[in-house]
């Protein structure tokens, strides 16, 4: 993700927050949806609709978003814009941040939870994603502190992921001195990578340039054959 990109929304999510809140109430209404659509598609979210509106908080208001996909109301999406607007009057209010503090802390925010970057494994589009963890911690409070795969993590020996679009779980196994093998539980793909790549980001480096081989069909589980990196 362009860190400047991130960077951009965040100063413009806190000038929205910190403007309404001295009193600006016509921004609220008036200020462009786009950077907060912008802001829900880089956290992973596919947002149909976002419903702004005001509500007294002392002297001034603090916006109250409410947030549609296309099957309806979306409490995860909702949850992390709320939660980040209570972050911006609470550091405004508490701690008498200004508007630059303000911004470094929702610009961190917002990095952590940005979803993994998709890796492309094989030249026919295999991906490994991450898994919904929203959806797994079933708790919209919590969607500000779960815990996203960097490219920085390392890669264990245990599911490391989801395999886009056939769906299921992709697992890293230690197969012999010099390889592991990332595999499918549902389609059996099987993807021999070399014990050097270390992290998400290493895998993502060794096939972005295609740095594959075929290897042969003796040393393959199934039919649809395999492919190592070296």
């Amino acid at each position: 993700m362009d860190k400047n990109k991130v960077t951009g929304i965040g100063n413009q999510f806190v000038d929205l927050i910190v403007l309404s809140y001295q009193g600006d109430i016509t921004l609220i209404s008036e200020y462009n949806t786009q950077m907060l659509f912008d802001l829900l598609t880089i956290t992973g979210f596919d947002p149909k609709k976002v419903i702004t509106k005001a509500e007294v908080c002392g002297s001034g208001y603090v916006p109250s978003f409410k947030v549609e996909n296309a099957y309806g109301d979306d409490k995860y999406a909702t949850s992390l814009l709320n939660a980040l607007s209570n972050m911006v009057i609470s550091g405004r209010r508490d701690y008498h941040k200004d508007k630059q503090s303000l911004a470094e802390d929702i610009n961190e925010a917002i990095r952590k939870v940005i979803p993994l970057e998709p890796i492309k494994l094989t030249p026919y589009g295999d991906m490994l994603c991450e898994e919904d963890i929203r959806v797994q911690v079933n708790n919209p409070d919590f969607v500000l502190h779960a815990k996203h795969i960097q490219d920085s993590d390392l890669l264990r020996y245990s599911s490391i992921g989801k395999h886009q679009r056939c769906g299921s779980i992709l697992d890293l196994r230690d197969v012999s001195e010099s390889y592991n093998v990332i595999t499918c539980r549902s389609c059996y793909l099987r993807l021999p990578i070399t014990k050097e790549i270390k992290t998400y980001g290493e895998l993502r480096e060794a096939t972005t340039w295609f740095k594959i081989k075929q290897v042969k069909k003796s040393r393959c589980r199934s039919d649809n054959g395999s492919y190592a990196i070296p």
